[in-house]
């Protein structure tokens, strides 16, 4: 049986980050710089968050096509059949970034081991309190966070561990924390939902 990933802040950032695409919702897409800086301040990256709202409109859009496009990567790493799959899958991600294995001092004065592209010029690169990859391009911050985050739970867990939701027509993704790792929906409203759908359709006849 595989272990199970700590629950780190950075991996359910990811998970979080991810599912700003479902199809529950109307509209399904609910990427923005905005929803994916809150995102950010959700998960202990505050300072990722600020420079994503410090983006200036006239770099927007082309930010939040890079931050979909990282999503779509993520989500090929948690939709994978198999291991090998999944390996695929993260090592494309990485692949597209300028990462470097970098140790970090969080807030709580931890050493932590992430991917980073640290730059002299930036402000924040003597801080050895930063707990975020350092560099002055929030959109390669998140992307070093996360991709880090994922590539460290497959190494724990397995490809097992990592998961899309069974509740049609939802696809959001999830971590599989049961001890069985049989975990088959993001959630208990969609394992809910199945449920009752399936009892609806026992007794249509019945009635």
């Amino acid at each position: 049986m595989s272990a199970v990933p700590a629950d780190d802040a950075d991996l359910r950032l990811a998970v979080a980050f991810v599912n700003t695409y479902d199809l529950l919702e109307l509209p399904p897409d609910m990427l923005t710089l905005a929803v994916a800086a809150r995102i950010c301040r959700a998960h202990q990256r505050v300072a990722v968050g600020d420079r994503l709202d410090a983006i200036p409109p006239s770099d927007a859009d082309r930010a939040l096509e890079r931050l979909r496009d990282l999503r779509d990567g993520l989500y090929r790493i948690f939709a994978a059949a198999d291991a090998p799959e999944a390996a695929v899958a993260v090592n494309a991600v990485m692949d597209e970034q300028t990462l470097r294995p970098h140790v970090i001092v969080s807030p709580d004065e931890r050493l932590r081991l992430t991917l980073t592209v640290p730059l002299a010029s930036d402000p924040l690169a003597s801080d050895p309190a930063a707990s975020y990859p350092l560099g002055s391009d929030p959109v390669a911050a998140l992307g070093a966070i996360v991709t880090g985050a994922l590539a460290h739970a497959l190494v724990v867990g397995g490809s097992g561990r990592l998961g899309t939701c069974a509740g049609d027509p939802c696809r959001c993704v999830f971590v599989d924390r049961t001890r069985a790792g049989r975990q088959r929906f993001c959630c208990q409203l969609c394992n809910d939902r199945v449920a009752a759908a399936a009892y609806r359709s026992r007794h249509a006849g019945t009635s």
